[in-house]
């Protein structure tokens, strides 16, 4: 499944990039810009956005203290919440999702 999503997202990437070149195209054959300046910049993001790796495993995470669960919800009064114990505002912060007690089996 992960990697028939990535071969979802290649593709998507793969037609990103022949729109634009489609578009930069018309626009370098034309004396006025066929396409707006805003549309090939929106493009042009977009294709960088969905280059960009994401790595979600460095990135800190905050986990109760007292359970270790990683199920945490702010409620209406900015309180963190535990959803499993129950227990507010006693959140712990890991650097990463590995270090947080009972989470290191999913490490690569």
């Amino acid at each position: 499944m992960l990697r028939k999503m990535k071969t979802d997202k290649e593709k998507i990437i793969k037609h990103y990039e022949e729109l634009l070149e489609y578009v930069e195209e018309c626009n370098r054959f034309h004396v006025f810009n066929y396409y707006d300046s805003e549309y090939v910049e929106t493009i042009k993001q977009k294709l960088k956005e969905m280059k960009a790796k994401e790595n979600y495993d460095e990135i800190p995470v905050a986990a109760c203290k007292h359970c270790h669960s990683l199920h945490i919800i702010e409620d209406e009064d900015s309180n963190n919440v535990c959803m499993k114990c129950g227990s507010v505002n006693d959140i712990i912060i890991y650097e990463t999702i590995y270090s947080v007690p009972g989470h290191e089996k999913f490490k690569k």
